[in-house]
């Protein structure tokens, strides 16, 4: 029997549609609505035994919350009172739902129900009968990363102990319905992942879809859909992509926010996880917070800020949650147990949110001694998140290298992420060389270290810092090579769009090479800043803030910081302009006689050494130097087919001008082994040294014409014998998106592969921060196939 063409067209997509049909329902039913017996959040058998036996060490974590549940029993009214958006309460039901876990005391069972209650119903003080429906409404919502978790935990955990009566559940469930509507609606940034607001209203919704499950009717199914498909399936999806915000661990929002948020992600995910799978990444996510938690410690102990922060020094201290985040989460077992090693080696609590130490240090992580190292073992010592575009580098691991940190981004949907591109700062050891003393809240480029000008785009406030609504700002490349000099190339040009409108800056870009000296005890950073605007009346603005008491001779300061010596000096610039040191008297940028622009002030004191470049193309070269002895006094060093260059004690630098078929330039010959760094090199340069009486004549020649070419890296020797410094060292932890593996460009010399500018991860912008996605049409799409500007908070 003949069988048409059509028929069996027909019949395969009949196939194709029963396949995906199938599949669908296999996933729907995986993550069906929670039903069946409680707890069904995180309490297995497992973690029960393993917090009894904790138990029985008076000095764990689990020993402490016990203790503490005592202390709030004996006297229940100096807990009554809630001190901030019902944190005092969430602390006493994760303090005594821990203790009835680990002993079965009604006594505890019946303070956490005390405390239940006091959220679902009061305002301040228990009794006060002031809260209820409208309690969550708080500052934009921020209470619902408190009132849902904890609700939830208390409701799922003591499910079936008498005090949990019929008539309380019922209430509660009632209550979390018009949370979950109002904040879905109404609530700040509820679909935009990787901000701390949302991170609070996924986790209060994730526990109170799982703790109420098929309990909540049809309004518990709709919130269960509303968090696996929307919540997790969509928007989380997305920042976890490896080109999403999330990429690499760090947090667009800084790292006084990150802790909290990223363990708040962490409960949510192993919580999720026994009832429907998590996005893929989010393992990847914790592993790669661990990793740039190591690259991102300074030799002093602390983290970078990168945003945001009320901390009187330069970095801030490391939280306990940061590293909780990851030991909790579902990341490979190695990076938990570094997590937990870490955890211990620092000894850090946060006994607002106790329990997510509980979890850490007794939970089911088995120890292993020593992993917190592993990664410190190695010879990478540098990482690239981005997710933020911030590089993160240091000459070797132990308290005596030096340590860098540098951005890139053009992240401005984001609360308490800053304007400042190009922003960089260096530790000598435990000393902070060069610091970022941004306030809290500053919307000013001028508050960081980063170079900006002037536009002519930007509403009347902005000027002259940089903007918020960039497409195109990362880095041209960023990496450290297997010598251990750092390379990178900010391309900021695009931070002075305004929405629709292009840039009125054609060329902005930062370089910045860090060379070790002295085993890497030692360092120079050789900053060259280069802009074009067409219009000599806008200087480009740089900046370096300093410590307080600096020595000036001319456009050179120093000065000793600790056990260092500063050295900060201005190579060449063009119009040859006098740099200024000045002392900011503003400590916020708060006061009525700033504008958002112009606000230079420092959270603790420091000098900057400022310099304004004139011209429509500006060009300026500084060198710092962070040493042990007297910081070396820097050179310009003339070329030929070059446009700016500077040898110190036996290192160079050199930028080519990207169109000579040839660049040379004379050093004197080293008296030890110095590196040099080339960049925008003509195309394909073979590089040779030939000595030339005392000196040594260094030659790239290659193609003529070309518009960029990427850094040539090599060591020169008192011989003239040139080295090829080819390959990059590994990355840090290897789980984020770095630079792509070295090509060879031929000659005497390979360089790396260009970095792209990061590509845009899930941001949404003001009409669709809070827009929630369709019905899913992949079946649809399959067959058919086949057939034919949100506002800044500083809050």
């Amino acid at each position: 029997m003949a069988v048409s063409k059509v028929t069996v067209v027909q019949a395969g997509v009949a196939a194709v549609i029963s396949l995906l049909v199938a599949q669908h329902d296999a996933a729907a039913e995986a993550s069906a609505v929670p039903t069946g017996a409680h707890p069904r959040i995180v309490l297995n058998s497992e973690l029960r035994a393993s917090w009894k036996a904790a138990a029985k060490d008076p000095n764990s974590v689990v020993s402490r919350m016990v203790a503490k549940c005592d202390t709030i029993g004996k006297d229940p009214k100096e807990y009554d009172h809630d001190v901030y958006m019902a944190f005092t309460w969430a602390a006493s039901i994760q303090n005594c739902l821990v203790a009835w876990v680990v002993t079965d005391k009604a006594a505890y069972a019946n303070t956490v129900i005390r405390y239940f209650t006091a959220i679902l119903d009061d305002r301040q003080d228990v009794g006060d009968g002031k809260g209820g429906d409208e309690s969550i409404r708080r500052d934009s919502g921020y209470p619902m990363r408190v009132m849902g978790p904890y609700t939830a935990l208390a409701y799922d955990w003591l499910y079936d102990y008498p005090g949990m009566t019929p008539a309380l559940k019922a209430r509660a469930r009632g209550r979390w319905k018009v949370w979950t509507d109002w904040y879905l609606d109404k609530g700040y940034h509820a679909r935009e992942a990787a901000s701390n607001y949302q991170a609070g209203w996924l986790l209060g919704a994730t526990l109170i879809a799982i703790a109420q499950g098929d309990e909540g009717g049809a309004a518990g199914t709709k919130l269960w859909r509303t968090v696996v498909d929307d919540l997790w399936g969509n928007d989380m999806a997305k920042a976890l992509a490896p080109t999403g915000v999330m990429a690499g661990g760090d947090w667009t929002e800084g790292w006084q926010y990150a802790p909290l948020s990223i363990a708040e992600y962490a409960l949510a995910g192993r919580a999720l996880q026994a009832y429907a799978p998590p996005p893929t990444g989010l393992a990847t996510f914790f592993e790669q917070v661990y990793a740039r938690h190591v690259a991102a410690l300074a030799p002093g102990g602390q983290t970078f800020a990168n945003g945001d922060t009320e901390a009187a020094t330069g970095n801030i201290e490391v939280a306990m949650l940061t590293l909780a985040a990851t030991a909790i989460s579902g990341a490979a077992l190695p990076y938990r147990q570094m997590a937990v090693e870490e955890l211990r080696k620092l000894k850090l609590r946060f006994d607002d949110f106790v329990l997510f130490e509980a979890l850490a240090l007794d939970g089911d992580v088995p120890a292993r001694a020593g992993a917190n190292d592993e990664l410190r073992n190695t010879n990478a010592t540098w990482y690239l998140a981005s997710g933020t575009s911030t590089l993160y580098a240091r000459t070797k691991w132990g308290t005596d290298g030096i340590w860098t940190a540098m951005k890139c981004s053009g992240i401005g949907t984001v609360d308490h992420m800053n304007a400042d591109a190009g922003n960089v700062v260096l530790s000598r050891g435990v000393d902070d060389v060069l610091t970022d003393p941004s306030p809290y809240g500053t919307l000013s480029t001028l508050t960081s270290n980063a170079p900006t000008l002037p536009s002519k785009n930007l509403p009347p406030d902005y000027p002259p810092g940089q903007g918020f609504w960039s497409q195109e700002t990362g880095w041209k490349w960023a990496h450290q090579m297997g010598g251990g000099t750092v390379l990178a190339r900010c391309d900021y040009a695009d931070q002075f769009r305004f929405r629709e409108i292009n840039s009125d800056v054609p060329v902005a870009h930062r370089d910045v090479i860090v060379v070790p000296t002295r085993g890497g005890s030692d360092a120079t950073m050789i900053i060259l800043d280069e802009a074009t605007t067409n219009d000599a009346a806008r200087d480009l603005m740089l900046r370096f803030r300093l410590v307080p008491k600096l020595t000036q001779t001319g456009n050179r300061v120093t000065a000793v910081v600790g056990a260092s010596q500063l050295g900060l000096t201005t190579v060449s610039a063009t119009g040859n302009p006098a740099a200024k040191l000045v002392a900011s008297t503003l400590k916020d940028c708060w006061g009525n006689t700033v504008t958002r622009g112009n606000c230079d002030a420092a959270r603790y004191p420091v000098t900057d050494y400022r310099l304004n470049v004139p011209g429509p193309t500006k060009q300026a070269l500084h060198v710092l130097t962070a040493t042990g002895a007297a910081a070396p006094t820097p050179k310009p060093l003339a070329t030929v087919g070059g446009r700016a260059g500077v040898v110190v004690d036996d290192d160079a630098a050199v930028w080519g001008d990207g169109k000579a078929a040839a660049l040379t330039y004379q050093v004197s010959k080293p008296t030890r082994v110095g590196t040099h760094v080339i960049t925008d090199a003509p195309t394909g340069a073979v590089v040779t040294a030939t000595a030339v009486g005392a000196g040594c004549e260094i030659a790239a020649r290659g193609s003529a014409g070309s518009a960029f070419t990427k850094p040539l890296v090599f060591t020169l020797d008192g011989n003239c014998k040139l080295t090829a410094d080819d390959a990059r060292r590994p990355i840090i932890g290897g789980g984020n998106r770095a630079a792509p593996t070295p090509a060879p460009q031929g000659g005497s010399n390979t360089t790396p592969t260009n970095l792209a500018p990061p590509a845009k991860g899930a941001r949404t912008g003001c009409c669709d921060a809070q827009r929630s996605p369709g019905s899913s049409i992949v079946l649809t799409t399959l067959v058919l196939g086949i057939l034919g500007l949100r506002r800044r908070r500083t809050a």
